[in-house]
């Protein structure tokens, strides 16, 4: 598929249908899950049709499958409450170039992944402007936790709505819009036999963003630091997802250098076949751990203000924050979040969990129970399906 180059002056202007080819579908990714999906639904959908005209806004793993990039997602990742507040000027701005875009080309069809609060304004925005093509969200947004109007809002604009948990189409039944669940795409991850280390290993997922992995890895890290202090046979694997904060705190930390291995989130699989367990910011990678039947502890550090604004406010009050609890609606994996979240607790939990074998066998059988719920025939083949039947 030969690659659209755009220049970035092209966006800033007003684009004229001259500058532009016709795609069949826009997809828009804004956050790595999206563009982990993305990726995935690109390959399906051309394996169908490698004449099909796809464009949109990618991560890096799309553009690695479809060069048609018009604005990198990169330029959508925010967290946290507070950081939209601080972010927004920007997310309005990129927000009318992708409408804009999306007029302008007028794909035959659009398909927006997760990231809901920003496609759900964009599927009103479209509509409202005219457009006439078929809008899919894949990945249904939380509506099961907070803010259940919008299913209201989705029925009016959508045209098909991708779940990928098996609880979610229940609360649609009331509606009109069409709701196919297709299973979880990250249950088809192929899990190599475990290597016998000699040495325990133990992985850490501080985050994919900036401010997650200031937020969460100062935290881990001291607690880890706490662990090996009792027992220095400890081996470390730390994703570098942000290196130039990872590695200043690691160049003062007391672990010692040869007891760690630093890896690229690219080699994700490869590290969570291989280890005991894991602490993981909260996010997809908890659900790819327990793929993986990698036991693990589970943190999501966030400002006081995000947890009041959430619980008070929003009223986000949950019985777990972690998908992977959700799930079956009990613990699997032990979760520390907001306040809850701090160096003793988390010591607490390592140690609750690394030397206790019975525990972390029974944490394994629950992954592998929700790994065969969401199982399904290929998920994103699936999607690939029902996006062309619109087309």
């Amino acid at each position: 598929m030969k690659p659209l180059l755009i220049p970035t002056s092209i966006l800033k202007k007003e684009i004229t249908m001259s500058n532009l080819e016709i795609f069949d579908v826009f997809i828009f990714a804004g956050e790595p899950s999206g563009d982990l999906h993305g990726e995935a639904l690109i390959q399906e959908l051309l394996k169908v049709n490698r004449n099909l005209k796809i464009g949109g806004v990618f991560g890096p793993k799309m553009r690695s499958v479809c060069k048609n990039s018009f604005l990198n997602m990169e330029n959508f990742q925010i967290m946290g409450f507070i950081d939209v507040f601080l972010t927004l000027p920007k997310l309005i701005k990129n927000f009318f170039i992708i409408r804009n875009l999306i007029l302008k080309i007028n794909p035959k069809a659009v398909v927006l992944i997760d990231y809901a609060d920003f496609n759900l304004r964009l599927s009103a925005s479209l509509r409202k402007k005219g457009y006439k093509g078929k809008i899919t969200q894949y990945i249904s947004p939380s509506v099961w936790a907070w803010r259940k109007n919008r299913i209201f809002t989705m029925e009016k604009n959508l045209d098909l709505l991708l779940t990928i948990f098996p609880f979610e189409k229940e609360h649609f039944a009331k509606t009109s819009l069409n709701v196919k669940y297709i299973g979880h795409p990250l249950a088809k991850i192929k899990t190599p036999a475990k290597q016998k280390n000699e040495i325990l290993q133990i992985g850490i997922f501080p985050g994919s963003r900036k401010k997650e992995v200031e937020r969460n890895f100062p935290i881990q890290l001291k607690a880890l630091e706490n662990i090996y202090a009792k027992n220095n046979n400890l081996k470390f694997a730390i994703s570098i997802h942000q290196k130039e904060l990872v590695l200043p705190l690691l160049e003062k930390s007391i672990l010692p250098k040869d007891k760690i291995v630093l890896f690229d989130p690219s080699n994700n699989y490869a590290i969570m076949s291989n280890i005991d367990f894991a602490i993981a910011k909260s996010g997809t990678v908890t659900l790819e751990l327990a793929m993986h039947l990698v036991p693990t502890i589970v943190t999501f550090a966030i400002k006081p203000l995000d947890v009041f604004i959430g619980k008070n406010i929003l009223k986000i009050i949950l019985s777990f924050y972690c998908i992977v609890n959700i799930i079956f609606n009990k613990q699997v994996f032990p979760e520390l979040f907001g306040p809850n979240l701090t160096v003793a607790r988390l010591t607490s939990e390592i140690e609750n969990l690394l030397y206790n074998d019975e525990a972390k066998k029974q944490c394994r059988l629950e992954c592998e129970n929700i790994k065969q719920a969401l199982n399904a025939k290929n998920p994103s083949s699936e999607a690939s399906k029902e996006i062309l039947s619109l087309i």
